[in-house]
């Protein structure tokens, strides 16, 4: 487990593939079969094994799914980021994502973000900043970036009570 880490927080794109490798093993067999697609009970299931292999709180990236993309894998923003966790193409690239439209490996590379965050700077507010702004905007974020975190600690809270997904 510790070189795992150390691997992830040299740069999170390093510990991608064996990690989507790893994912995909714990996943339920029945969760991903061939053909159904993908529906808001396979995407929790996803969110479940991420959370845990990553050691993040699940209601924590329930709420940033929830924020970013409403739990829609197709989801385009403006800013042209793409899937549940809205990841940049450079950034999917950069991370190694073939298909940012892939609910596991855009989960895995967003989630992999925010463990890498979480552990440089040390609290959700920063990593969460550094995730929707950059990092250059961490310790002055953006009006915009307070109201983003703002709805993910509100969507967490509902999460962490037990709250249902939609």
């Amino acid at each position: 487990m510790e070189m795992r880490w150390s691997l992830i927080s040299e740069f999170p794109s390093s510990g991608f593939k064996a990690g989507l490798i790893t994912v995909m093993i714990l996943l339920p067999a029945a969760s991903l079969q061939a053909g159904e697609g993908y529906n808001l009970l396979k995407i929790e299931i996803a969110i479940s094994v991420v959370s845990r292999y990553l050691d993040l709180p699940e209601p924590f990236v329930r709420a940033v799914v929830k924020v970013e993309s409403n739990f829609d894998p197709l989801a385009v923003s403006p800013a042209k980021a793409l899937g549940l966790m809205q990841l940049l193409p450079e950034t999917a690239q950069q991370m190694g994502v073939l298909n940012p439209f892939d609910p596991i490996e855009n989960l895995l590379a967003g989630c992999m973000l925010l463990r890498f965050y979480l552990d440089k700077y040390g609290s959700a507010f920063d990593a969460l900043t550094a995730f929707h702004a950059g990092e250059g905007a961490v310790g002055h974020p953006p009006r915009s970036t307070i109201i983003y975190i703002s709805r993910v600690l509100t969507w967490m809270q509902t999460y962490s009570k037990g709250g249902v997904v939609r």
